[in-house]
C-alpha cells in the first residue's frame, strides 16, 4: 500500500461545481460517488476502479474508468 500514489482530495466547492457543470443532480449518483470521481479527475494519471454500475458508466464517460485486464 505504501507504494501507491497519493490522491488529491476534491474540495466541496470542486464537487458542487462538477455536479452543476455536468448536471449530475437527480441522476442517481450520491455525493460520495461524485466526490470520488472528482478526486480522480484532479489527480494526474489516476483511474477509478468500481463495481458500481452507474459510477462505472459515468467514470467511463470521463475516461477515468479502470478496467482490469
Amino acid at each position: 500500500m505504501s507504494l501507491l500514489g497519493k490522491s488529491h482530495i476534491a474540495s466541496q466547492t470542486e464537487i458542487l461545481t462538477m455536479i452543476e457543470q455536468h448536471q449530475l443532480y437527480g441522476k442517481g449518483f450520491g455525493y460520495i460517488d461524485i466526490a470520488l470521481l472528482c478526486s480522480v479527475l484532479i489527480t494526474p494519471d489516476s483511474k477509478l476502479w468500481t463495481f458500481d454500475k452507474r459510477l462505472a458508466l459515468l467514470s467511463d464517460q470521463f475516461e477515468v474508468l479502470y478496467s482490469p485486464e
